[in-house]
């Protein structure tokens, strides 16, 4: 057997795992562990379990592994072999397979020691998540909450019992050289669902998809699809300042429309966040990620010298690779270390309405691929607007009201953006029904359903499924990607979709949100508004709770819709813009001579005010008889927008508070930072 160092196949593929999910805490299976002397030093081990309830019987599951691997586990207190020969074939682990009944065994798999091991009969351990620890190989207690730990050896192993005749529980365990933990949280918008609340690097905050102009060449038409990440980060966090997560894979899907089918991915992997040597990192021997590197001083250039880390990432398209050690442009650290961010004054510049405008460090980030495509990657201030905090206050009356006085709560945050600019001309295009889609017809009132002709864009996340914490090392990723956060539409799952959903959608798959479509159709944010602003006592009227087709066109799937055959749209400080789109007059045609709304719900640009055109929605349909204008009272971003990809703009280096004397600057001392109240923070 040819050995494969696990060090080179850091994922871990295809650990064996056998799962229990108990019925009881009494034993219910035995791990039977039995060595054998092949000669000169050389030990054979075979693992085993044997079924000893009398009326259950237990499935073993290898999870995504070729039969009969090999691979040296290091960091184990002896050095071995192991190889599959489970015969059970390479498989998910959601698949059952092998059954086998009460007083049966069924061999796992086995492995081969140069020296005797530092475990056997006597000394092997398995532990439950609460901490009781049972010794010996007769008979292995289940875990009570689908942990279970091997000591001594470093193998990922499942084991799923059911009672005869009932549905199959599910338990998953992780076991690492004396180190257990369960796999990453599987869980858009800022803050929408519980578990990705907890994962902020995977957590999406925008999407973006609007038919525009290729970056240096306003004759070639593109879609642009700007993904954003990890809500509100500080732009003065450091030392370390944000980075995008190694072990996570970043996506954009484009759909068909109708149906939120893929035809198109692309993949986003980034380089480790924690190099300790180059290219990744120049200089260990130093707290300073910028400033400091191979020479001291302020960042000329991405990824110069002075530039000590840099990040890097691959793009993969439909699973081939067409760019790699891409790199991103350093966090805006303020005048001293990121100059061309920022003006003379230390203020962060805004408003760029050419590629020639940007900053070096952003032009340097875009690069043009060989099949076409744009892509860039790296830290943007935050281009959403809204009062959110408001809007779950009970809809506080500083919103809905022509005189409140809304609370930018995105106000200095920066995020991470992954973008691409796809050529229109590389894309399929398929016909589909919008709303809002026919607008200059007064045979064919609001909502003006009608065709529409082009894409569905959605975003997501994934991480594996297994992560093996260490107490020596780097952790360890094992398994298949599992997506753990989507968004297509803004506002859907955090504004619309239910508690005992939320993290269901974050899971799923767009063809799959039909499941979802009640939470459209039934709008709970229209029976808020009845309760708390109309004062109504079922809330049910005025305004429609439910049949709210309208609403479902919109978001089921859940899918940005672009038309891709309008021209490229108007972009905030572009004469025409508003940012209400076909609410506040700011319309565009399709190659059929439909009108249509120049933002979103068709494609989504940056500077789109989805908040108050949600509102408008929700108040004024299903019918539209009358169209009734409703808002947060938050009308425009902090900061100005670039015109050019990649928007919105780049990150921003002040803090998210103001001074008494106005905003702060990059160069402002941080003790002037007050918080709400207006009590000083001190250093």
């Amino acid at each position: 057997m040819k050995p494969i160092p696990l060090l080179q196949k850091r994922t871990l593929l295809a650990l064996l795992t056998v799962v229990a999910a108990a019925q009881t805490a009494s034993a219910a299976f035995v791990v039977n562990l039995m060595p054998t002397a092949l000669g000169g030093g050389l030990f054979q081990y075979n693992v085993s379990v044997t079924n000893t309830d009398p009326d259950d019987y237990v499935r073993v599951s290898l999870l995504n592994g070729p039969l009969n691997d090999t691979f040296i586990m290091p960091n184990a207190p002896f050095g071995f072999m192991a190889s599959y020969d489970s015969g059970l074939g390479i498989i998910d682990l959601l698949e059952d397979t092998d059954l086998f009944a009460a007083g049966s065994t069924k061999g796992l798999f086995s492995f081969q020691s140069t020296g005797e091991p530092g475990f056997s009969f006597t000394n092997f351990e398995a532990q439950k998540i609460n901490g009781d620890l049972f010794t010996g190989a007769t008979a292995v207690p289940e875990p009570s909450r689908g942990v279970l730990c091997m000591a001594g050896f470093s193998m990922l192993m499942m084991i799923r019992k059911r009672r005869t005749g009932a549905a199959p529980r599910r338990a998953v365990m992780a076991l690492a050289a004396g180190v257990c933990m369960q796999g990453a949280a599987m869980a858009s918008s800022h803050s929408d669902a519980p578990l990705i609340k907890q994962d902020p690097q995977a957590n999406i905050t925008d999407v973006y998809a609007f038919v525009g102009t290729k970056y240096d060449d306003p004759n070639i038409k593109v879609l642009n699809v700007l993904v954003s990440v990890r809500p509100f980060s500080e732009p003065g966090d450091g030392a370390v300042y944000e980075r995008f997560a190694d072990d996570a894979l970043y996506s954009i899907h484009i759909t068909n429309p109708t149906t939120g089918a893929q035809v198109l991915r692309y993949d986003f992997r980034f380089s480790d966040i924690n190099p300790l040597t180059g290219p990744g990192l120049k200089n260990p021997n130093t707290i300073l990620s910028y400033g400091l590197g191979t020479a001291a001083g302020a960042i000329q250039a991405t990824g110069d010298a002075q530039q000590n880390y840099t990040q890097t990432y691959s793009v993969l398209k439909n699973n081939v690779q067409i760019a790699t050690n891409v790199p991103t442009p350093p966090p805006n650290l303020g005048g001293r270390t990121t100059p061309k961010y920022n003006d003379a004054n230390g203020n962060a510049v805004s408003g760029a309405a050419t590629f020639a405008a940007l900053d070096d460090y952003t032009r340097l980030a875009v690069q043009t691929l060989a099949d076409g495509t744009v892509v860039f990657a790296g830290p943007r201030e935050d281009g959403f607007y809204a009062d959110t905090s408001g809007i779950f206050d009970l809809l506080d009356p500083r919103i809905l009201q022509t005189t409140g006085a809304g609370v930018d709560g995105f106000k200095g945050f920066n995020v991470l953006t992954y973008a691409v600019q796809i050529p229109i001309s590389a894309l399929p295009s398929f016909p589909f029904n919008a709303a809002f889609a026919d607008l200059g017809n007064s045979g064919n009132p609001l909502p003006s359903v009608a065709q529409a002709n082009g894409v569905g864009v959605y975003a997501s996340v994934s991480r594996p499924r297994n992560t093996l914490r260490r107490t020596d090392g780097e952790p360890v990723h094992s398994g298949p990607m599992i997506q753990v956060n989507r968004q297509g539409n803004p506002l859907f799952n955090e504004v619309l979709v239910a508690h005992q959903a939320k993290d269901a959608y974050n899971r799923g798959l767009p063809t799959g949100d039909a499941a979802f479509g009640t939470y459209a159709t039934n709008s709970e944010l229209a029976f808020l508004i009845n309760v708390v602003v109309f004062g109504t006592g079922n809330g049910l009227t005025p305004l429609a709770t439910t049949g709210r087709g309208d609403l479902n066109l919109v978001f089921i799937p859940d899918v940005i819709r672009v038309d891709t055959t309008t021209p490229p749209v108007r972009l905030p400080g572009d004469a025409g813009f508003e940012r209400r789109g076909f609410a506040g007059g700011d319309t565009t045609t399709d190659s059929s001579g439909r009108v249509k709304s120049g933002g979103w719900p068709n494609g989504r640009r940056v500077g789109d005010d989805v908040v108050d055109i949600a509102l408008i929605a929700v108040a004024s349909g299903p019918s539209y008889s009358t169209v009734t204008v409703l808002g947060d009272n938050v009308n425009a971003n902090d900061q100005l927008y670039h015109r050019v990809f990649p928007l919105p703009r780049h990150a921003a280096c002040r803090l998210p508070r103001e001074s008494a004397s106005g905003p702060l600057s990059c160069s402002s001392p941080k003790h002037l930072k007050t918080i709400s109240h207006g009590m000083p923070l001190m250093p």
